[in-house]
């Protein structure tokens, strides 16, 4: 016996991650840039300090936002390291780097992640929007501290 599908459907998965995130364009004149491809679909949201990326990966049925630096205007090369210097960083981990984390944003964020499928999809972009307009200015502050200029040595990447 074949269950019925609670899947969404992709194209109101991506319209709904619009949705939340566009409070980037409208609030803070972000430009808007799209990569879709067959596995994920990205949403990329670019400014002068910093770039948003909301990712969503169709195999794994999860979405997460990356905190990026601009490099020469625009998206960063490489994913999360580039020329020795980290060039993104998913937002829980951008949001303690920072100093500005909730604990229970932080925990429901996280707990969020764990889970996979459509709804799951759903409610990672509603927490990381939530939690990204509560931070954004103290995340743009802190850009010296997500992203130092010095290289690093770590095993990152």
């Amino acid at each position: 016996m074949t269950r019925p599908s609670t899947q969404l459907p992709r194209d109101h998965i991506v319209a709904r991650a619009r949705e939340e995130f566009r409070f980037l364009e409208s609030d803070r004149g972000l430009r808007f840039e799209t990569e879709d491809r067959s596995d994920r679909t990205v949403l990329a949201y670019v400014g002068d300090q910093a770039t948003f990326e909301v990712e969503m990966d169709w195999r794994e049925r999860a979405a997460f936002l990356l905190v990026c630096r601009t490099v020469a205007g625009g998206r960063p090369p490489g994913y999360y390291m580039h020329d020795g210097r980290r060039v993104r960083v998913h937002l829980v981990q951008a949001l303690e780097l920072a100093g500005v984390s909730d604990p229970q944003a932080t925990a429901d964020l996280r707990s969020a992640t764990r889970r996979s499928g459509s709804v799951a999809m759903e409610s990672q972009l509603r927490l990381s929007a939530s939690a990204l307009r509560g931070s954004i200015d103290d995340l743009l502050a802190g850009a010296s501290v997500l992203f130092p200029d010095e290289p690093q040595m770590s095993g990152e990447g």
